[in-house]
This record gives structure tokens, C-alpha cells and sequence, in this order.
């Protein structure tokens, strides 16, 4: 505790997990390192662990997320998603696309082309570095 009484602004170690489980109706716990928070905390907690990162695009942030769904369950938390990466996710995406209906879906700056198909059956997918002119009747590649 402050010398006020309160709960200082920022907990560590062990007597500020003591004090997190303690007081946790009371605080917002903030991480950047999200599963090995979770496992210094140990059981204890309830709550929602909201994940406020990019939507996983490849294998590794797969495979991070899937470890940090893992941890959230075995600690007893809900999880839940906030995306702040200022790209859309495939939710939105399918959105925008339901909405707007466009003739065809030509996917840019994304690693994943290949979801588009899940979402859209106009999508246009050609190589990187194609050359191409956007025409009413499609992508045409010149060159």
C-alpha cells in the first residue's frame, strides 16, 4: 500500500500479485507480455483478459494467441478481443464487403490474400509485383 493507504499506481513482484488477487475488483491490470503475466499472477484472478492487438495473421501469432487462449482458460478468465491494430478484421471486412457489394475483391497490402476467398466469391488474387489495369470488367494484367 501507498503511504495513503491506496494501491500504488504500479504492482510487481510478489506482494503486488498478493495485492492484484487482493484488489482486483478495483484495477485494470495492463500487459504487453500477456501469457507471462498471466503465469507470474498464477490462479487467483477473475475477469475478462481483453486482447487489444492485430487479429493473427500467420502461424506464429497463431500459435501466440492459441497459448494465450490456453492460459486465460486454465486461469479461469474470459477473453475477449478489442482490435487496435487500425487494420480491419476479417469481421469487418466480410462487413464492409456484404455491404458494399462490389464487383471484385482485389486484396492489397495483406499476407493473407487467401482469406478473402472465405468472405467474398469476387475475389481476384494474382502474384506480387503484377502489373495490373483496373477495368469495369475486372483486373487486367499489362506487361
Amino acid at each position: 500500500m501507498n503511504s495513503d493507504g491506496g494501491i500504488p499506481k504500479i504492482l510487481w513482484g510478489v506482494d503486488g500479485r498478493k495485492e492484484i488477487i487482493k484488489n482486483q475488483n478495483n484495477l485494470l491490470l495492463y500487459t504487453s507480455y500477456g501469457p507471462l503475466t498471466l503465469m507470474q499472477i498464477g490462479k487467483g484472478l477473475k475477469g475478462t483478459y481483453i486482447y487489444g492487438k492485430a487479429e493473427p495473421f500467420n502461424e506464429e501469432m497463431e500459435i501466440s494467441f492459441s497459448k494465450l487462449v490456453a492460459w486465460t482458460e486454465l486461469l479461469g478468465l474470459d477473453i475477449d478481443y478489442a482490435h487496435t491494430s487500425g487494420h480491419a478484421n476479417r469481421d469487418h471486412l466480410k462487413w464492409t464487403l456484404d455491404l458494399i457489394k462490389p464487383r471484385f475483391v482485389l486484396p492489397i497490402h495483406t499476407e493473407r490474400a487467401d482469406l478473402f476467398e472465405h468472405i467474398s466469391d469476387n475475389v481476384c488474387r494474382y502474384k506480387n509485383n503484377v502489373r495490373l489495369k483496373l477495368t469495369k470488367n475486372g483486373p487486367v494484367i499489362i506487361d
